[in-house]
């Protein structure tokens, strides 16, 4: 079996019900940026909202885990922030494919399926859901199982 062990320190904020634009949450993760440097950090939060992922992810955080996910979900995106990608919650993805424009998706994918190190949507899927398994993204019409 591989060594699991990260290459790198990976921090995490609980920021708990406070929102991701409150003074105290923002000038904390400046502080955390400005002495961690390009170390990942994972903001931890009661709140789910899409307005709050993409406040953490414009920061330049390298996911958003709300603290109402179960134990397999947090573990996908683990991995998936140690191989170097940024974990979106489900959730929020379909948000923002409902309110957003095409061309801010299209830049969205190609990042993730070049971070993924695949060519195709279909690949990205496939791993999406060796990841996350029946917490892969779904289309709004068609929930998780």
């Amino acid at each position: 079996m591989g060594d699991c062990r990260p290459r790198q320190p990976l921090w995490f904020y609980n920021i708990k019900s406070l929102q991701v634009t409150d003074a105290w949450v923002q000038s904390t993760l400046d502080l955390l940026k400005l002495h961690l440097g390009d170390a990942p950090i994972v903001l931890l939060s009661d709140r789910d909202d899409a307005d709050q992922v993409a406040a953490a992810l414009a920061y330049g955080l390298r996911g958003y885990i709300a603290t109402s996910v179960e134990a397999e979900v947090v573990f996908a995106a683990l991995k998936l922030i140690f191989a170097g990608g940024t974990f979106i919650p489900a959730g929020a993805f379909r948000e923002w494919t409902a309110n957003s424009n095409i061309s801010s998706h299209r830049m969205h994918v190609r990042s993730s399926m070049k971070k993924l190190g695949v060519t195709n949507r279909t690949h990205a899927a496939s791993i999406a859901d060796q990841l996350f398994g029946a917490h892969a993204l779904a289309s709004p019409d068609k929930p998780p199982q």
